[in-house]
């Protein structure tokens, strides 16, 4: 074994393979899950690795290994949208009694995985490409912890919350945990077909094949809080979801393409990164940042990468916008960024979008919404005129067009409202961590400074 474990403290060899710290993340909604390039959940490195859904890490540990060894590895990789993580693997010799059983690269096994909806699908199958019939057993090892991504990063805590007994079936285990804060949260882990044997720990797959034969397994981890218990989808319907979800995003559908290769390349690697990272709010899309360690709305940072794609997709400017004025501790003083500056209680609640509009009304309430409602040709949409537009809901969208405007220079003299607001500390949405010297300058000759945050 190239992992030794000793109470609580885990001791990797020097010639593991495992001591590589490159690592594979998928992310889904408020679930992300940190793999490493076995597709496994080794406690390497800083031990970071793992489901987390809504901030709280379901699984701390995930394996899959030959008897008592590690698979080698073939390939690892991420689809080019970000959906789809596949590793290939294949078998070191297998010995019995000094006796070569199985020769080294008999048996292939891939693995693919995919996040969808608080589950993690994996499907499992093992091909013989030897001349000869093997029998193997294959053990499919987790544990649980249910730390948050604070305690995961080195926070220590004065007290959690307790385990609860494990629900074993013929093909499913359950594990629960009851926080803190009285959410029991819940791990269950499903294998169609039913394996060989099931423990609070494990799945069993003992595996005969004749010469050219496979088999698969269908196993799906699926993060549940309180008594909210979706049944999940199969391997196949939850990467069709999954895909036709990928294809109703409206920036999906604007595609940009030039007769260079690479740049097509680049453009399409950072379209998909930009996608992986959308969650779906109360208010519509919005990018979550600091992924994985946080993914968590940050004010700044969505409003400027809603700014840079605009002319891609509105849509995700509206999100942002209305999630900034709903809810202004979002950005670096967001549930995220004040846990990272100082101990969060255990197990506190993350929900997306307060309601509520903050301060942004009052600051806003006497700028006229034509300038704030205006198309990319200046002129005032037709569904935003007349008294039946709501004063509140509009508050969102004033926000980002006077932000839009300073930052642009057009019309410096209203510097004046900001600047007195950055004094006093105030935070307003999408300004956080915003200093004077990040505002525009005049130039002597009188016209405002373009330059941007």
């Amino acid at each position: 074994m190239d992992i030794i474990r000793l109470q609580d403290q885990f001791y990797i060899l020097a010639t593991s393979t495992r001591l590589a710290d490159r690592t594979r993340v998928l992310k889904h909604g408020d679930t992300f899950a940190v793999f490493d390039r076995f597709g496994d959940m080794a406690p390497v490195g800083m031990g970071e690795l793992g489901p987390y859904h809504e901030g709280t890490r379901f699984v701390s540990r995930l394996g899959l290994l030959l008897g008592q060894e590690w698979l080698l590895l073939l390939n690892s990789r991420v689809s080019d949208d970000n959906m789809v993580l596949t590793v290939d693997l294949t078998n070191p010799d297998v010995r019995s009694d000094e006796r070569l059983v199985i020769a080294r690269g008999t048996l292939h096994v891939s693995r693919e995985q995919l996040l969808y909806d608080a589950a993690c699908y994996e499907r499992i199958r093992v091909v013989n490409y030897g001349l000869d019939p093997v029998r193997v057993v294959l053990h499919y090892r987790w544990e649980a912890d249910y730390a948050d991504i604070f305690e995961v990063r080195g926070t220590r805590r004065e007290a959690t919350g307790r385990k609860l007994d494990p629900v074993l079936r013929e093909s499913s285990a359950a594990l629960s945990y009851k926080g803190l804060d009285g959410v029991i949260r819940r791990t269950r882990i499903l294998c169609e077909p039913a394996p060989a044997a099931v423990s609070d720990s494990e799945f069993e797959f003992d595996i005969a094949l004749k010469a050219g034969e496979a088999t698969s397994y269908l196993v799906t981890i699926a993060c549940e809080l309180g008594r909210a218990a979706k049944e999940p989808l199969p391997f196949e319907g939850a990467r069709r979801a999954a895909r036709e979800a990928l294809e109703r995003d409206p920036s999906s559908r604007c595609e940009v393409v030039s007769s260079n290769g690479q740049f097509n390349n680049w453009v399409n690697r950072s379209a998909a990164d930009l996608q992986m990272m959308l969650t779906e709010t109360g208010c519509g899309p919005y990018p979550y940042a600091r992924v994985p360690w946080f993914s968590a709305p940050f004010g700044r940072d969505g409003i400027i990468t809603a700014l840079q794609v605009l002319w891609m997709n509105p849509g995700l400017a509206k999100g942002v916008l209305h999630f900034s004025g709903r809810d202004p501790g979002a950005g670096a003083e967001s549930r995220a960024g004040r846990g990272a500056r100082k101990d969060p209680p255990r197990d506190a609640p993350r929900g997306n979008g307060r309601a509520g509009g903050g301060p942004v009304p009052t600051l806003l309430r006497k700028r006229g919404r034509a300038a704030a409602l205006r198309d990319a040709r200046g002129r005032v949409r037709p569904e935003d005129r007349g008294p039946q537009a709501d004063p509140p809901a509009l508050a969102p969208r004033r926000a980002g067009a006077r932000l839009d405007g300073n930052l642009r220079g057009q019309k410096s003299r209203q510097l004046r409202g900001i600047l007195p607001a950055l004094a006093d500390g105030t935070r307003q949405p999408g300004m956080e961590g915003l200093r004077r010297f990040d505002l525009p300058r005049g130039r002597r000759s009188g016209r405002g400074s373009d330059r941007a945050l």
